[in-house]
C-alpha cells in the first residue's frame, strides 16, 4: 500500500464537495495538486474512483465502496492519534493499584479516586485488595504501580517510596452490650480482660503490630480470640460478641447495628493512610495519578 492518510482525506473531501475547486480550497492546495493526489491514489489501488465527465463529478462504483472504508480509516486514525497524545500527557492509560481492606472506608481515599476518575476519564484504574507488604513486593517487582496502605510500615526496598495522605485515630469497636459501651473515652488497660479480634500479622508492618504494641504499653498482653485478614470481618465478629477490636475511625461508617466505637486515651493510637509507589514513577498515567493523589489528600 503506497498511499497515505492525506490521499484518503483528499478523496473523502472531494467526494463530499463533488467539486475539485472547493475541495482544493479547503485543503489549501491547488486543483492540479488535488487532481494529482487523487490520480496517485487510483494508481495505487488500480481502480478508478472518480468519474470525471465534463460538468459532472461523481464516484464510480469502486469509489462508493472505497469511500466507506476511507471514512472509517480516517476516523480510527484520528482516534488513535488523539489517544496517543492524551497518553503522552498522562490523560490515558492504565494504573495498577493495590489497597488494604480498611482503605475504601476512608473519605480521603474516596475523594482521591472519585475526583481522579472525573478529571481523567481516559485513564483506567485497576484496583486489587492486597496486604501491605505484598503491595511493597509487587511495586518493587513492577507488577503494581502504587498502593494504599496503613502505617506502621516496615523498611521499604530501594525505589519504593511512601507518602502520608491522612492521619486517623484508632477507635475501640465493642458490642453495644459491653460494660464500657456507655462511656465516651476509655483507657486501653480497661480491655485487658477482653478477647481481641486481631489483624493478620505481617512482617514489620500492619496494624497487628501497632495494636499489640499499644496493649503492651498499657501493661497487658492482648488475649487474641480471632485473627482475620479483613477489618470489615473484624467488626462483624465484634457484632457477634466474639471480642473487641481496635480499628481506624473511618470504619465506624459501616454502621453495623449492635457495634459502638469509643475513643482510647492514647496519643499513639493513630494510623496513617499512605501512598506507596515506585520512584521515579513509570509512565505518564502513573505520574498523573501520583501527583493528583498527593495534591488531593489535603483538600
Amino acid at each position: 500500500m503506497s498511499f497515505e492518510l492525506r490521499h484518503l482525506r483528499a478523496f473523502v473531501l472531494l467526494a463530499e464537495t463533488k467539486h475539485f475547486g472547493l475541495a482544493a480550497e479547503q485543503l489549501g492546495i491547488t486543483q492540479s495538486a488535488l487532481s494529482q493526489t487523487i490520480k496517485s491514489l487510483e494508481d495505487s489501488l488500480g481502480a478508478t474512483l472518480i468519474d470525471r465527465r465534463p460538468r459532472r463529478l461523481a464516484l464510480t462504483d469502486a469509489g462508493e465502496i472505497f469511500l466507506d472504508e476511507a471514512v472509517a480509516t480516517i476516523i480510527q486514525a484520528d482516534r488513535t492519534e488523539n489517544i496517543g497524545k492524551r497518553a503522552g500527557r498522562g490523560q490515558a492509560g492504565l494504573v495498577e493499584i493495590g489497597y488494604v481492606g480498611s482503605v475504601p472506608f476512608s473519605p480521603v481515599f474516596s475523594r482521591i479516586i472519585g475526583s481522579f476518575r472525573e478529571k481523567f476519564a481516559g485513564i483506567t484504574l485497576r484496583m486489587t485488595q492486597t496486604p501491605s507488604m505484598k503491595q511493597v513486593e509487587q511495586i518493587a517487582q513492577s507488577s503494581l504501580d502504587c498502593g494504599f496502605v496503613r502505617s506502621p510500615l516496615g523498611a521499604l526496598p530501594p525505589g519504593v517510596i511512601s507518602r502520608p495522605l491522612d492521619r486517623e485515630r484508632l477507635l475501640m469497636a465493642l458490642p453495644a452490650t459491653h460494660a464500657l459501651a456507655n462511656t465516651t473515652t476509655c483507657a486501653l488497660r480497661q480491655f485487658s480482660g477482653d478477647p481481641f479480634i486481631q489483624y493478620q500479622p505481617q512482617a514489620n508492618a500492619g496494624l497487628h503490630g501497632l495494636v499489640t504494641g499499644l496493649c503492651r504499653e498499657a501493661g497487658f498482653e492482648p488475649m487474641i480470640a480471632q485473627v482475620v485478614p479483613q477489618v470489615a470481618t473484624m467488626i462483624c465478629l465484634v457484632q457477634a460478641g466474639l471480642g473487641v477490636a481496635l480499628v481506624p475511625a473511618s470504619m465506624s461508617g459501616m454502621g453495623l447495628h449492635g457495634v459502638v466505637y469509643r475513643q482510647i486515651e492514647s496519643a499513639d493510637a493513630v494510623t496513617e493512610l499512605c501512598l506507596i509507589a515506585r520512584y521515579p514513577e513509570p509512565g505518564p498515567a502513573v505520574k498523573m495519578f501520583f501527583r493528583h493523589t498527593l495534591s488531593s489528600a489535603g483538600d
